[in-house]
């Protein structure tokens, strides 16, 4: 239930835009998902899924040495070889 501010500054929003905003109100009001697909489509955008990215590889084998993550070996060709990270000697 709408506090009597809250109600007010509907009030005003809906004179305003001449024309009810229950829906809009609600998502304001609650936790209810936002339909995205819907209110994008107004303005002629829309979604599309998300490619599948590969799984993140940096190429490095660490240790815990004394309480310090160090790297101990570097896989050749890997990103962390062509960022100039070296495994400690």
């Amino acid at each position: 239930m709408p506090s009597l501010i809250e109600s007010e500054f509907q009030q005003v929003c809906e004179a305003t835009a001449g024309c009810p905003l229950p829906e809009i109100f609600e998502y304001a009001l609650t936790t209810i998902e936002i339909d995205y697909p819907k209110y994008l489509a107004y303005a002629g955008l829309e979604l599309e899924e998300p490619e599948t990215l590969p799984e993140p590889f940096l190429g490095v084998l660490s240790e815990d040495q004394d309480d310090t993550l160090v790297i101990a070996a570097v896989e050749p060709g890997s990103p962390a070889r062509k960022a100039g990270l070296t495994a400690m000697r």
